[in-house]
C-alpha cells in the first residue's frame, strides 16, 4: 500500500492524472452538490487546509437567510453561498445588498433590546450575522472565525470592510 501511494504522489507532483481510485469524491446528497445544481451555479473560490474544505457557489438562485419571518417586505438579496466541508450553506452577501430584511431576522431583537451595542460574533462563517449586526447600529463587532480560508473566502466580496481587510 505504501508503493501506491508514494507512486500515486508522485504522479500528482509531476502534473499527471493519479489513480481514479484514490480520488475523494463529495457525497451527492451534500449542500454543495445540491447548490451547484442551480441554474448558473458556479464554484469561484475552493480551498483546503488541514482540517476542511472551503468552497463558494455563485448562483442567482442562491437566497438563504435562514430565520427570516414571513411577514418580511423585503426580498432576500444576491448573495453567494459559502459550505466548509461541502455542507451548512452560509450566505455572504454581495455588495450593495438591500439590508432591510436584517430587522426581520431573529437576532434583530438584540440589538433592539441593547441599542448601539458592541458586539462579538463567533465563527460568522460567511458574515450573514455581522451584516446584520452593522445594519442594526451596533457600534463595534468583532468576529473570531478559527478556519483562516473562511476568511480569505469570504473577504474578497462585501465583507472586506467587516473581516478588516
Amino acid at each position: 500500500m505504501l508503493m501506491v501511494c508514494l507512486l500515486d504522489l508522485g504522479l500528482r507532483l509531476t502534473g499527471h492524472s493519479s489513480f481514479a481510485w484514490l480520488t475523494l469524491r463529495l457525497s451527492p446528497y451534500k449542500g454543495l452538490s445540491y447548490a451547484q445544481q442551480y441554474p448558473g451555479a458556479k464554484v469561484i473560490y475552493r480551498q483546503w487546509n488541514s482540517f476542511s474544505r472551503v468552497d463558494v457557489v455563485s448562483s442567482s438562485g442562491i437566497r438563504s437567510l435562514p430565520g427570516l419571518s414571513y411577514l418580511s417586505p423585503h426580498p432576500p438579496p444576491p448573495e453567494h453561498g459559502l459550505l466548509v466541508d461541502g455542507d451548512d450553506l452560509s450566505p455572504i452577501m454581495l455588495p450593495d445588498a438591500d439590508t432591510g430584511f436584517a430587522d426581520y431576522m431573529p437576532s434583530a431583537i438584540a440589538y433592539q433590546l441593547r441599542p448601539q451595542a458592541q458586539t462579538l460574533v463567533l465563527e460568522p462563517r460567511g458574515g450573514l450575522d455581522l451584516v446584520i449586526a452593522l445594519a442594526l447600529g451596533a457600534l463595534q463587532v468583532t468576529a473570531v472565525e478559527v478556519n483562516p480560508l473562511v476568511v480569505e473566502a469570504a473577504a474578497p466580496s462585501t465583507l472586506t470592510r467587516v473581516y478588516g481587510w
